[in-house]
C-alpha cells in the first residue's frame, strides 16, 4: 500500500526529532556528570550506521513522493519543510547546499508562512541567517515568532531592543514583544517600558 504524501510528512518529521534529540544511551552518572562508555559509544554508532544503510531505499522513496507532491501543491509549507529536513538526515547522500536551495525554494513559494522561514533561517550559516529573518520580517510584518529570532540572532543588547521595538510599531499589542523589551531594558528604562506596555 502506498504512502499518502501526508504520511511521509508525518514519518520525516518523527524520524528527524528522534535523529537529532536522542541522548547517548551508553552512559552512566557519577557525582552528578555523565561519563560515556566509548566501547557501547562506538557500538553504537556502528548501529546507527547499519541502520541509516538500510533506510537508504526509503529515503529515495520518500524524496521522490515528497518531490511529487511539492511540485503539485507548492503552496504547502510542510512539505518543504519536510523535503528539506529528509535531505538534512540522509547523511550519505544529503548535500547542505541543496538543502539550503529547497528551502529558499519553499520561502519563494509561500513568503506568508513564518514556519518556513524559521527552518530557512535555521538551515542558513550565521551571516545568512540574518539576510533571510529580514526577508521573512519584510514579507509578514506581523510576525511576532520572526521579529523574535531577528533579534535573537543580534549579537549586541541594543541592537537586539531595537529590532524589538521596530517589531512593536507593527504589532504594538504584542505582550510577547513588550516583554522581551522590557527584560532587555535598563532598570531604570525597563519602568518606562513597563508603563508604555501598559499603556499599549
Amino acid at each position: 500500500m502506498p504512502s499518502s504524501p501526508g504520511h511521509v510528512t508525518t514519518l520525516v518529521q518523527s524520524r528527524y526529532f528522534s535523529k537529532f534529540n536522542s541522548n547517548p544511551t551508553h552512559s552512566d552518572s557519577v557525582m552528578g556528570q555523565t561519563v560515556v562508555d566509548p566501547k557501547g559509544y562506538l557500538t553504537g554508532l556502528k548501529s546507527m550506521k547499519i541502520i541509516c544503510d538500510a533506510e537508504i531505499s526509503d529515503i529515495k522513496k520518500a524524496r521522490l513522493l515528497l518531490k511529487s507532491v511539492t511540485q503539485t501543491n507548492p503552496k504547502h509549507p510542510p512539505r518543504w519543510i519536510a523535503t528539506a529536513r529528509l535531505e538534512e538526515m540522509d547523511e550519505v547522500v544529503g548535500k547542505m547546499q541543496v538543502v539550503g536551495h529547497l528551502i529558499k525554494k519553499g520561502c519563494e513559494e509561500c513568503p506568508k508562512n513564518e514556519d518556513v522561514w524559521l527552518e530557512t533561517c535555521r538551515l542558513a550559516n550565521p551571516l545568512e541567517a540574518k539576510t533571510v529573518i529580514a526577508q521573512g520580517v519584510k514579507a509578514n510584518h506581523n510576525s511576532v515568532k520572526l521579529w523574535m529570532q531577528a533579534s535573537k540572532l543580534e549579537e549586541d543588547t541594543t541592537n537586539k531592543s531595537h529590532v524589538l521595538r521596530k517589531g512593536l510599531e507593527h504589532i504594538p499589542d504584542s505582550v510577547r514583544l513588550w516583554k522581551a523589551v522590557v527584560e532587555l531594558a535598563k532598570e531604570e528604562d525597563a519602568r518606562l517600558w513597563l508603563q508604555r506596555a501598559v499603556g499599549a
